[in-house]
Protein backbone atom coordinates (compact mmCIF):
# COMPACT_ATOMS: atom_id res chain seq x y z
CA UNK A 1 0.00 0.00 0.00
CA UNK A 2 1.16 3.27 -0.74
CA UNK A 3 0.62 6.03 2.38
CA UNK A 4 1.50 9.47 3.01
CA UNK A 5 1.76 10.89 5.88
CA UNK A 6 1.03 14.53 6.39
CA UNK A 7 3.10 16.49 9.25
CA UNK A 8 2.35 20.00 9.98
CA UNK A 9 4.87 22.10 11.48
CA UNK A 10 6.29 22.75 13.66
CA UNK A 11 4.36 20.46 16.40
CA UNK A 12 3.67 17.73 13.67
CA UNK A 13 7.87 17.15 12.83
CA UNK A 14 8.40 16.08 16.56
CA UNK A 15 6.17 12.95 15.79
CA UNK A 16 9.32 11.73 13.50
CA UNK A 17 10.82 11.11 16.79
CA UNK A 18 8.16 9.31 18.45
CA UNK A 19 7.86 5.59 16.59
CA UNK A 20 4.53 6.83 15.41
CA UNK A 21 5.80 7.65 12.09
CA UNK A 22 6.42 4.13 9.70
CA UNK A 23 9.09 3.97 7.77
CA UNK A 24 7.51 2.19 4.71
CA UNK A 25 5.33 5.79 4.39
CA UNK A 26 6.35 8.90 2.34
CA UNK A 27 6.42 11.75 4.50
CA UNK A 28 5.23 15.38 3.31
CA UNK A 29 5.44 18.33 5.57
CA UNK A 30 3.66 21.32 5.26
CA UNK A 31 3.65 24.07 7.09
CA UNK A 32 0.14 26.16 7.96
CA UNK A 33 -1.10 28.19 11.54
CA UNK A 34 -5.23 29.40 10.36
CA UNK A 35 -4.85 33.42 11.87
CA UNK A 36 -0.75 33.86 10.78
CA UNK A 37 -0.83 32.38 7.53
CA UNK A 38 -3.38 32.82 4.33
CA UNK A 39 -2.17 29.89 2.59
CA UNK A 40 -0.55 26.57 3.18
CA UNK A 41 2.93 26.40 2.51
CA UNK A 42 4.68 23.05 1.66
CA UNK A 43 8.03 21.99 3.16
CA UNK A 44 8.24 18.81 1.43
CA UNK A 45 5.33 18.50 -1.43
CA UNK A 46 4.07 14.70 -1.62
CA UNK A 47 5.75 12.98 -4.63
CA UNK A 48 3.08 10.89 -6.03
CA UNK A 49 0.00 11.57 -7.33
CA UNK A 50 -2.58 9.04 -6.16
CA UNK A 51 -2.08 7.47 -2.44
CA UNK A 52 -4.34 3.83 -1.40
CA UNK A 53 -4.29 6.60 2.06
CA UNK A 54 -3.56 9.67 3.19
CA UNK A 55 -2.85 10.06 6.81
CA UNK A 56 -3.10 14.04 8.23
CA UNK A 57 -1.53 14.20 11.64
CA UNK A 58 -1.91 17.69 13.87
CA UNK A 59 -1.42 17.64 17.71
CA UNK A 60 -3.87 19.71 20.31
CA UNK A 61 -6.65 20.27 18.25
CA UNK A 62 -9.53 22.43 19.04
CA UNK A 63 -11.14 22.47 15.82
CA UNK A 64 -9.71 20.64 13.17
CA UNK A 65 -9.66 23.02 10.51
CA UNK A 66 -6.09 22.90 9.67
CA UNK A 67 -6.58 19.46 9.08
CA UNK A 68 -9.10 20.62 6.73
CA UNK A 69 -7.48 23.34 5.56
CA UNK A 70 -4.00 21.01 4.40
CA UNK A 71 -7.00 18.47 2.95
CA UNK A 72 -8.13 21.26 0.42
CA UNK A 73 -4.38 22.22 -0.62
CA UNK A 74 -3.66 18.42 -1.19
CA UNK A 75 -6.61 18.33 -3.26
CA UNK A 76 -5.54 21.48 -5.15
CA UNK A 77 -2.56 19.74 -5.74
CA UNK A 78 -4.15 16.93 -7.93
CA UNK A 79 -3.24 14.05 -5.03
CA UNK A 80 -6.23 11.66 -5.23
CA UNK A 81 -6.95 9.18 -2.62
CA UNK A 82 -8.66 8.83 0.84
CA UNK A 83 -7.73 10.98 3.43
CA UNK A 84 -8.00 10.41 6.84
CA UNK A 85 -7.45 12.60 10.26
CA UNK A 86 -5.17 11.69 12.84
CA UNK A 87 -4.87 13.75 15.95
CA UNK A 88 -5.02 14.55 19.84
CA UNK A 89 -7.96 16.80 20.56
CA UNK A 90 -9.22 19.37 23.49
CA UNK A 91 -12.59 19.91 22.51
CA UNK A 92 -15.66 17.67 21.12
CA UNK A 93 -15.62 18.99 18.07
CA UNK A 94 -12.10 17.90 17.00
CA UNK A 95 -12.81 14.25 17.97
CA UNK A 96 -15.56 13.74 15.98
CA UNK A 97 -13.30 14.73 13.27
CA UNK A 98 -10.66 12.67 13.49
CA UNK A 99 -10.19 8.99 12.14
CA UNK A 100 -7.79 7.95 14.36
CA UNK A 101 -6.49 9.39 17.95
CA UNK A 102 -2.78 9.91 18.84
CA UNK A 103 -1.32 8.09 22.10
CA UNK A 104 2.01 9.19 22.44
CA UNK A 105 2.23 7.49 25.57
CA UNK A 106 1.13 4.27 24.88
CA UNK A 107 -0.42 2.94 21.57
CA UNK A 108 0.39 5.65 19.71
CA UNK A 109 -2.44 5.41 16.52
CA UNK A 110 -5.36 4.40 18.11
CA UNK A 111 -9.02 3.80 16.20
CA UNK A 112 -11.29 6.51 17.32
CA UNK A 113 -13.83 4.05 18.08
CA UNK A 114 -11.43 2.51 21.04
CA UNK A 115 -11.66 5.44 23.03
CA UNK A 116 -15.39 7.19 24.19
CA UNK A 117 -15.37 10.86 23.49
CA UNK A 118 -15.65 11.73 27.14
CA UNK A 119 -12.32 10.48 27.83
CA UNK A 120 -10.62 13.00 25.35
CA UNK A 121 -11.59 16.20 25.61
CA UNK A 122 -12.15 19.38 28.52
CA UNK A 123 -13.96 22.03 25.87
CA UNK A 124 -16.81 21.84 24.12
CA UNK A 125 -17.71 25.65 23.41
CA UNK A 126 -16.61 27.34 20.76
CA UNK A 127 -16.86 30.89 18.99
CA UNK A 128 -17.86 31.84 15.07
CA UNK A 129 -16.38 35.20 13.62
CA UNK A 130 -18.38 36.34 10.92
CA UNK A 131 -15.80 38.83 8.90
CA UNK A 132 -16.88 40.88 5.57
CA UNK A 133 -17.07 44.11 4.41
CA UNK A 134 -20.24 46.79 4.86
CA UNK A 135 -23.56 45.52 3.78
CA UNK A 136 -21.81 42.10 2.29
CA UNK A 137 -24.75 40.02 4.21
CA UNK A 138 -23.06 39.33 7.38
CA UNK A 139 -26.65 40.38 9.19
CA UNK A 140 -28.51 38.07 7.37
CA UNK A 141 -25.95 35.22 8.65
CA UNK A 142 -26.29 36.23 11.93
CA UNK A 143 -30.09 36.65 11.63
CA UNK A 144 -29.92 32.54 10.54
CA UNK A 145 -27.39 31.47 13.29
CA UNK A 146 -30.15 33.34 15.83
CA UNK A 147 -32.66 30.68 15.03
CA UNK A 148 -30.46 27.87 15.55
CA UNK A 149 -30.65 25.62 18.85
CA UNK A 150 -27.40 26.26 20.97
CA UNK A 151 -26.30 29.51 19.20
CA UNK A 152 -26.10 32.95 20.28
CA UNK A 153 -25.74 36.45 18.62
CA UNK A 154 -23.96 39.19 19.42
CA UNK A 155 -23.50 42.19 16.75
CA UNK A 156 -19.58 43.70 17.57
CA UNK A 157 -21.03 47.13 15.71
CA UNK A 158 -22.64 47.33 19.86
CA UNK A 159 -19.82 47.44 21.64
CA UNK A 160 -18.22 49.92 19.23
CA UNK A 161 -20.89 51.98 19.86
CA UNK A 162 -20.59 51.94 23.12
CA UNK A 163 -17.15 52.60 23.65
CA UNK A 164 -17.44 55.66 21.16
CA UNK A 165 -20.41 56.94 23.47
CA UNK A 166 -18.45 56.87 26.57
CA UNK A 167 -15.36 58.95 25.34
CA UNK A 168 -17.28 60.96 22.28
CA UNK A 169 -21.02 61.25 23.52
CA UNK A 170 -22.19 60.49 20.52
CA UNK A 171 -21.86 57.73 17.91
CA UNK A 172 -21.04 59.97 14.17
CA UNK A 173 -19.11 59.61 11.05
CA UNK A 174 -16.40 61.79 12.52
CA UNK A 175 -16.26 60.54 16.51
CA UNK A 176 -15.90 56.81 14.32
CA UNK A 177 -12.85 58.64 12.62
CA UNK A 178 -11.36 60.24 15.61
CA UNK A 179 -11.82 56.73 17.55
CA UNK A 180 -10.12 54.47 14.92
CA UNK A 181 -6.71 57.03 15.07
CA UNK A 182 -6.54 58.51 18.45
CA UNK A 183 -7.44 55.04 20.15
CA UNK A 184 -7.59 52.07 18.52
CA UNK A 185 -4.51 52.21 16.25
CA UNK A 186 -2.80 52.67 19.43
CA UNK A 187 -5.04 49.67 21.05
CA UNK A 188 -5.93 47.28 18.58
CA UNK A 189 -8.13 45.16 21.48
CA UNK A 190 -10.16 48.03 23.10
CA UNK A 191 -13.38 46.95 21.94
CA UNK A 192 -11.93 43.30 22.32
CA UNK A 193 -11.80 43.92 26.19
CA UNK A 194 -15.34 45.50 26.44
CA UNK A 195 -16.95 42.46 24.42
CA UNK A 196 -15.20 40.30 26.97
CA UNK A 197 -15.75 41.58 29.92
CA UNK A 198 -19.88 42.08 29.12
CA UNK A 199 -20.37 38.78 27.61
CA UNK A 200 -21.46 35.87 30.25
CA UNK A 201 -22.89 32.84 27.79
CA UNK A 202 -22.71 29.04 28.20
CA UNK A 203 -23.74 28.83 24.41
CA UNK A 204 -22.44 26.20 22.64
CA UNK A 205 -21.63 28.20 19.72
CA UNK A 206 -21.18 32.09 20.44
CA UNK A 207 -21.55 33.95 16.58
CA UNK A 208 -20.44 37.32 16.81
CA UNK A 209 -21.07 39.74 13.70
CA UNK A 210 -19.07 42.04 12.59
CA UNK A 211 -15.45 41.46 14.38
CA UNK A 212 -13.27 43.57 13.10
CA UNK A 213 -9.82 42.18 13.04
CA UNK A 214 -7.23 39.26 13.25
CA UNK A 215 -5.95 40.50 16.56
CA UNK A 216 -9.30 41.39 17.82
CA UNK A 217 -10.74 37.34 17.18
CA UNK A 218 -7.42 35.78 18.54
CA UNK A 219 -8.07 37.99 22.09
CA UNK A 220 -11.32 37.36 22.29
CA UNK A 221 -10.96 33.56 21.34
CA UNK A 222 -8.53 32.95 23.88
CA UNK A 223 -9.84 35.28 26.68
CA UNK A 224 -13.29 33.29 26.39
CA UNK A 225 -11.43 29.94 25.68
CA UNK A 226 -13.25 29.33 22.97
CA UNK A 227 -11.68 28.08 19.65
CA UNK A 228 -12.60 29.84 16.83
CA UNK A 229 -14.13 29.44 13.38
CA UNK A 230 -14.05 32.22 10.80
CA UNK A 231 -16.49 32.49 8.26
CA UNK A 232 -16.32 35.83 5.07
CA UNK A 233 -19.59 37.04 4.07
CA UNK A 234 -18.35 38.21 0.02
CA UNK A 235 -20.83 39.43 -2.11
CA UNK A 236 -20.71 41.12 -5.83
CA UNK A 237 -19.51 44.56 -5.15
CA UNK A 238 -21.52 46.08 -7.54
CA UNK A 239 -24.61 44.75 -5.55
CA UNK A 240 -23.18 45.34 -2.40
CA UNK A 241 -22.66 49.03 -2.95
CA UNK A 242 -26.03 49.39 -4.11
CA UNK A 243 -27.21 47.37 -1.01
CA UNK A 244 -25.14 50.06 1.30
CA UNK A 245 -26.94 52.88 -0.59
CA UNK A 246 -30.35 50.87 0.13
CA UNK A 247 -29.90 50.34 3.68
CA UNK A 248 -28.79 54.29 4.46
CA UNK A 249 -26.98 53.69 7.59
CA UNK A 250 -25.25 56.54 8.78
CA UNK A 251 -21.77 55.94 7.36
CA UNK A 252 -23.05 54.20 4.16
CA UNK A 253 -22.98 57.48 2.79
CA UNK A 254 -19.01 57.20 3.05
CA UNK A 255 -18.89 54.26 1.71
CA UNK A 256 -15.00 54.66 0.32
CA UNK A 257 -13.91 56.41 3.60
CA UNK A 258 -15.01 53.45 5.34
CA UNK A 259 -13.15 50.83 3.75
CA UNK A 260 -9.90 52.97 4.00
CA UNK A 261 -10.67 53.15 7.60
CA UNK A 262 -11.40 49.51 8.09
CA UNK A 263 -8.42 49.49 5.89
CA UNK A 264 -6.16 50.65 8.69
CA UNK A 265 -7.10 48.20 11.53
CA UNK A 266 -7.17 44.95 9.19
CA UNK A 267 -10.65 44.28 8.74
CA UNK A 268 -10.47 44.19 5.08
CA UNK A 269 -7.21 41.59 5.62
CA UNK A 270 -8.91 39.56 8.11
CA UNK A 271 -11.04 37.69 5.81
CA UNK A 272 -8.62 36.39 3.94
CA UNK A 273 -8.01 34.45 7.21
CA UNK A 274 -11.55 32.73 6.89
CA UNK A 275 -12.13 28.57 6.70
CA UNK A 276 -15.58 29.03 5.23
CA UNK A 277 -16.72 31.32 2.61
CA UNK A 278 -20.46 32.69 2.11
CA UNK A 279 -21.18 33.95 -1.23
CA UNK A 280 -24.61 36.18 -0.57
CA UNK A 281 -24.44 37.79 -4.40
CA UNK A 282 -28.19 37.74 -5.34
CA UNK A 283 -29.49 37.33 -2.21
CA UNK A 284 -32.49 39.97 -0.96
CA UNK A 285 -34.65 40.50 1.29
CA UNK A 286 -38.01 43.17 0.45
CA UNK A 287 -40.61 44.22 2.69
CA UNK A 288 -43.95 45.21 1.35
CA UNK A 289 -46.51 46.23 3.84
CA UNK A 290 -47.15 43.03 5.95
CA UNK A 291 -45.43 40.83 3.54
CA UNK A 292 -41.40 39.79 2.92
CA UNK A 293 -40.21 38.48 -0.41
CA UNK A 294 -36.80 36.40 0.47
CA UNK A 295 -34.65 35.35 -2.58
CA UNK A 296 -31.44 32.90 -1.44
CA UNK A 297 -29.34 31.65 -4.39
CA UNK A 298 -27.98 28.29 -3.64
CA UNK A 299 -24.31 29.33 -3.63
CA UNK A 300 -25.07 30.91 -0.09
CA UNK A 301 -26.78 27.91 0.69
CA UNK A 302 -23.67 25.86 -0.25
CA UNK A 303 -21.33 28.27 1.30
CA UNK A 304 -23.41 27.77 4.87
CA UNK A 305 -23.72 24.49 4.25
CA UNK A 306 -19.84 23.28 4.13
CA UNK A 307 -19.91 25.24 7.77
CA UNK A 308 -22.82 23.63 9.43
CA UNK A 309 -22.01 20.24 8.01
CA UNK A 310 -18.41 21.01 9.54
CA UNK A 311 -19.99 21.96 13.36
CA UNK A 312 -22.17 18.63 12.72
CA UNK A 313 -25.59 20.75 12.56
CA UNK A 314 -26.15 19.71 8.99
CA UNK A 315 -26.44 16.56 7.45
CA UNK A 316 -27.05 17.11 3.72
CA UNK A 317 -27.31 20.02 1.45
CA UNK A 318 -30.90 19.83 1.24
CA UNK A 319 -31.13 19.45 5.41
CA UNK A 320 -29.19 23.17 5.71
CA UNK A 321 -31.48 24.59 2.43
CA UNK A 322 -34.42 23.99 5.05
CA UNK A 323 -32.39 25.22 8.29
CA UNK A 324 -32.10 28.54 6.13
CA UNK A 325 -35.58 28.63 4.90
CA UNK A 326 -36.77 28.22 8.41
CA UNK A 327 -34.95 30.44 10.38
CA UNK A 328 -35.49 33.52 7.44
CA UNK A 329 -38.95 32.75 7.48
CA UNK A 330 -39.06 32.73 11.83
CA UNK A 331 -37.12 36.14 11.33
CA UNK A 332 -39.37 37.92 8.84
CA UNK A 333 -42.24 36.80 11.43
CA UNK A 334 -40.55 38.70 14.32
CA UNK A 335 -39.94 42.07 12.47
CA UNK A 336 -43.95 41.79 11.46
CA UNK A 337 -44.25 39.94 8.02
CA UNK A 338 -47.73 38.24 8.66
CA UNK A 339 -46.65 36.49 4.94
CA UNK A 340 -43.53 35.41 4.07
CA UNK A 341 -42.83 34.10 0.81
CA UNK A 342 -39.36 32.20 0.50
CA UNK A 343 -37.48 31.41 -2.85
CA UNK A 344 -34.48 29.03 -3.27
CA UNK A 345 -32.24 29.43 -6.88
CA UNK A 346 -33.47 26.47 -8.51
CA UNK A 347 -37.00 27.63 -7.78
CA UNK A 348 -35.63 31.27 -9.38
CA UNK A 349 -34.54 29.64 -12.50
Amino acid sequence: MKILGVLIAKSGVELLNCNIISSEWEVAIADFSRMDQREVSWWSFPQEKKYDEILVFDRNLTTALTQLHIERSIRELGIAGPIKYVGNEKTLLAYRHQNYLLNLKKEGIVPKENVPAQDTYHIDKYMIAIVGLPASGKTLLRNIFSQLDGFSVYKWGDYVKQEIESRYGEMSWTNVQRFTDEIEMKDKIVVARRFVSSVKDDSPFMVVDGIKSREQIVYVSYALQRPVIVISVKRDEKERQGEAEKRADFDDSVDLERLNLLRKIGALDVVNFADFVVNTTGCSIEYEQNACHINLPDELTAGLHEALSWLFVSDSFEETKKIVQKAVVQVAKQRGAKKVEVKMKNELD
